[in-house]
């Protein structure tokens, strides 16, 4: 459901209803060996051979300064739905949810993810599994003794059934939601109360949780097309904690205290303090660059013996997240900092498979490693050189186009042709070569992957010092040393005042340490980390355009925070209107 249609929500329980070669990050003509995972969904389709898409490098569709979104409905992720339970019912850990993988495995909760009998089965089953065995009183304060209808207990269940209701649906309730929920002689409160509050409470709680009303995010906006305080504490609350609202925001959104930038800023500032939101901050820029697909890759047993079976992707997984939270919220939160910390972190069980001494007390303890001769922030870290790389050795074309999709926000390139696949398919067959002769073989102009190729696997070849799981090294197998050094567009990796005035306008860029150094003195790579929280906290992609003018304008700066990249996306008009001419 894409949410177009707005309408009024029922209370009743409801049942909800490898690209290769240019295009795809998932690989560069490779076939999947074996027991390896498929490709992982990112930002936006992946193509497909054949696929119509535009020019590599096409100007993106201009978003005008008065762009805005269409008034919508969109319902919860999983991870969404499952934080909210936690929250409602004060549940120590979210539940689990199962049944939403592709939206589980995209960066963002896009507002037109499909509404599938499994998911709603899930959704379902969640809520039931939480309630049995809850303890209500506990959760109620009320005295929930009796097993039949008694006045005192029907009244404080009731009572504390608005609020909770209230506080699930995002809203106050009408005459019409309290009669269909606790009043009419058919709602489940009644039905469920004649065998007591407890029952009756139970299925009353089931039918929120189950409810539209809940499980659907509500963007309408009022006549001037400005979002109501209700809505922007829904919004902050799902961009921030992907959960409810707290109770501090939700105050506020009842006193009608989120119209202005002054106060929405005031409770931007206190949950940017908040643990929870800082975990799923973490969580989310983790998403950014693919975090999760480390948990989705195998490894040739006889080339990494070990790496499956002693489940090092969950480890892997753990070092980058710690790394992330490191930077944002120990070291400053500078962007930049993202890409030139030399640090990486890394329990027991790591540091033996990376050869590290290591020397904590806890071996479960994930401690730091300054490693500057060999990592230079994010793109370098052990979870992402893993992730970007074949079963059996690094992926040039893979890696590369991590930076462009991810890491940079570079214009997507077409996918291949059937043609090209199969050129791509038959030379990724060819075991002899090594990743740079492969990347020599499609870059050579006579060959026709090489119109794609010549802007992605320079971004690729710089990261051949680091292995398929990471480790970093001088020399290949056979005793070669490494050559990670690519010649690049000027434009991307050097700030204005540094271009050159030549007339190839390529820079020389030694390895990765190198390149992560230069694009730290851009724009780029912040403007990036914009341009993917807005898609984030919008739930669409937003193109270019779209946050163009903070670029421009001095908003989106080498230097800046990951507090005032959020406070861009908050403040923006483009998250604050909705209108029925809108679109972007």
């Amino acid at each position: 459901m894409s949410g177009r249609v707005i309408g009024r929500s029922s209370l009743a329980l409801v049942t909800l209803a490898f690209a290769v070669a240019c295009g795809n990050e998932g690989g560069s003509g490779e076939v999947p060996p074996v027991g390896e995972a498929p490709p992982v969904p990112g930002m936006g389709s992946d193509p497909v051979p054949g696929a119509v898409t535009p020019p590599f490098g096409a100007a993106p569709a201009v978003c005008p300064d008065t762009a805005t979104i269409q008034p919508r409905l969109y319902r919860l992720s999983a991870g969404q739905f499952g934080n909210s339970l936690r929250d409602l019912l004060k549940l120590p850990a979210s539940p689990t949810l199962v049944g939403d993988t592709e939206a589980t495995l995209l960066f963002y909760p896009r507002e037109d993810a499909p509404v599938q009998s499994s998911v709603g089965e899930g959704f379902s089953r969640a809520s039931r599994e939480v309630l049995e065995g809850l303890d209500l009183a506990a959760l109620s304060g009320c005295a929930l003794a009796a097993t039949a209808p008694n006045a005192q207990e029907t009244a404080c269940a009731q009572a504390y059934l608005e609020g909770f209701a209230s506080r699930a649906f995002r809203r106050p309730l009408d005459q019409v939601d309290r009669e269909a929920l606790l009043l009419s002689p058919e709602s489940p409160f009644a039905v469920g109360n004649a065998a007591g509050a407890a029952n009756g409470m139970h299925l009353a709680l089931e039918a929120i949780l189950n409810a539209p009303s809940f499980i659907y995010r509500k963007e309408i906006g009022g006549p001037d097309g400005r979002l109501s305080s209700l809505e922007t504490a829904e919004q902050l609350a799902f961009m921030l904690r992907d959960s409810v609202p707290d109770e501090e925001l939700w105050d506020a959104a009842l006193s009608d205290r989120l119209q202005t930038d002054e106060q929405i800023s005031v409770q931007l500032d206190r949950m940017l303090l908040d643990p929870v939101v800082r975990a799923n901050i973490t969580r989310i820029v983790g998403a950014w660059f693919g975090a999760d697909r480390v948990l989705q890759v195998s490894k040739d047993p006889t080339v990494f013996p070990g790496f499956n079976s002693a489940n090092l992707q969950q480890a892997l997984f753990e070092s980058l997240r710690v790394f992330i939270d490191d930077v944002l919220w120990n070291q400053g939160g500078n962007l930049s900092l993202l890409l030139s910390s030399p640090r990486v972190f890394l329990n027991a069980q790591l540091a033996r498979a990376y050869s590290m001494t290591f020397d904590g007390d806890d071996p479960n303890e994930f401690i730091p490693f300054d490693l500057p001769a060999e990592r230079a922030g994010i793109l370098t870290q052990p979870a992402l050189m893993t992730a970007f790389a074949s079963s059996l050795e690094t992926s040039i074309v893979k890696r590369g186009l991590f930076i462009v999709r991810r890491a940079m926000c570079l214009p997507a390139p077409p996918a291949p042709t059937p043609e090209i696949f199969a050129l791509a398919t038959a030379q990724a067959g060819d075991f002899t070569l090594t990743e740079k002769e492969k990347a020599a073989f499609r870059n050579n102009p006579a060959n026709p992957c090489s119109g794609c190729h010549g802007l992605i696997d320079p971004y690729g070849m710089v990261f051949e010092n680091y292995d398929a799981i990471g480790r970093y090294r001088n020399t290949l197998l056979n005793g070669t040393p490494i050559d990670a050094s690519a010649s690049m567009t000027e434009e991307i990796v050097l700030p204005e005042a540094r271009r050159a005035d030549d007339e190839d306008f390529t820079e020389s860029v030694a390895n990765a340490i190198d390149f992560s150094e230069l694009i730290g003195e851009t724009d780029q790579f912040a403007y990036c980390g914009s341009k993917q929280l807005t898609s984030y906290a919008l739930g669409l992609e937003v193109n270019e355009q779209c946050v163009k003018q903070d670029r421009e304008s001095g908003l989106i700066t080498p230097d800046m925070t990951i507090r005032e990249v959020i406070r861009n996306v908050v403040l923006d008009d483009l998250a604050r209107r909705r209108t029925a001419s809108g679109g972007i």
